[in-house]
C-alpha cells in the first residue's frame, strides 16, 4: 500500500525509500532486524531500502542483500576504518549508494569551517555522494521546547541550524522567516565546494576520454589531490578554502582551453 500510494503521487522506484529501523547494531540485527529488511525484500524486490547502521562489519554483512542505500555515522574529527570504507566501496560497486550524515550533542559547539564545511571534503575524501545531520530544525523533543533561540526551554540542547522569526530576540531582523546560523551557511559553501570537485572530476575525465592533453590531466588530478588534502588536514582556516577554490577554479579555466 505504501509502495501505491508513493506511486500515486508521481514517485518512482528512485524517487523514495523505506526506512523501518533507526540506527540498528548488531544486537538489532540479531534479534529480528534482518526478518524485516528481508520481508520488505520479499514484498517488493524493486523498492529500496535504506539504513543509518551502527554495527560491525559482520552485521552489515548479513542484511547486504536487502539494503540499498548506506547510511553510516560520520563522526566529527573522525574518519571511518578502512575496514568499513572498504565494506562499502564494495558495496558502491554493486550499485548501491554510499552516504552518510552526522548526529552528535552539542552541534551548537562544532565549527563551522572545521565541521560543517569540512565534512563535504571528508565525503569526497571517503567516495561519499551523499551527505546530511541531525538535524535542520530540531528544537527537542517536548511542546514547550518552541524557540530555536535558547536551549533553556527544554530537557536538552536544540540542533537547529535554522532560527525562526517569530521568537528572535530584539534588534533581530524579521525579514526572513527562518534565520540561517553560520553553521548553516558554512554547509551550504561545503555543498558548493563539493560542486567544484565534481566539476574538475568530469572535466578530467573528458579531457582523458579525448585524449587531449595528458598533462593538463595529470595536473587536474594532481590539484584534486592536494586541495582535498589541504582541507582535510586543516579545514579550519578559512584561506585554505580560498586557496583551493582558486587552483581548482584555475584548473577548470585550463581544461576548457583544451578543447
Amino acid at each position: 500500500r505504501l509502495v501505491g500510494r508513493c506511486q500515486s503521487l508521481g514517485l518512482g522506484y528512485d524517487s523514495f525509500a523505506l526506512y523501518p529501523i533507526d540506527e540498528p547494531n548488531d544486537d538489532t540485527i540479531g534479534k529480528g532486524g534482518l526478518e524485516v529488511w528481508s520481508m520488505l525484500k520479499e514484498a517488493d524486490p524493486k523498492v529500496r531500502v535504506f539504513v543509518d547502521p551502527q554495527a560491525s562489519v559482520p552485521g552489515l554483512a548479513k542484511i547486504a542483500p536487502a539494503i540499498d542505500i548506506w547510511c553510516p555515522h560520520l563522526v566529527k574529527d573522525q574518519d571511518l576504518s578502512e575496514e568499513y570504507v572498504r565494506f562499502y566501496r564494495s558495496e558502491q560497486k554493486s550499485g548501491k549508494a554510499f552516504f552518510t550524515y552526522n548526529c552528535q550533542d552539542s552541534d551548537k559547539t562544532f565549527p563551522t569551517l572545521g565541521h560543517y564545511r569540512r565534512m563535504l571534503w571528508r565525503c569526497w575524501n571517503l567516495g561519499i555522494t551523499g551527505a546530511g545531520f541531525w538535524d535542520y530544525a530540531d528544537t527537542g523533543h517536548d511542546k514547550v521546547e518552541a524557540s530555536a533561540w535558547t536551549d533553556f526551554d527544554g530537557a536538552r540542547v536544540d540542533f537547529s541550524i535554522v532560527y525562526d522569526a517569530a521568537t528572535a530576540p530584539p534588534g533581530v531582523s524579521r525579514k526572513e522567516a527562518q534565520i540561517p546560523s553560520r553553521r548553516w551557511e558554512a554547509w551550504r559553501d561545503g555543498v558548493e565546494d563539493y560542486a567544484y570537485l565534481w566539476l574538475l572530476r568530469q572535466a578530467a575525465e573528458k579531457t582523458e576520454a579525448e585524449g587531449r592533453k595528458a598533462a593538463a590531466v595529470a595536473k587536474a588530478e594532481g590539484i584534486l589531490a592536494a586541495t582535498v588534502a589541504a582541507v582535510v588536514a586543516k579545514g579550519d582556516d578559512l584561506e585554505t578554502y580560498n586557496a583551493a577554490h582558486a587552483a581548482i577554479l584555475e584548473t577548470l579555466v585550463e581544461l576548457a582551453k583544451t578543447e
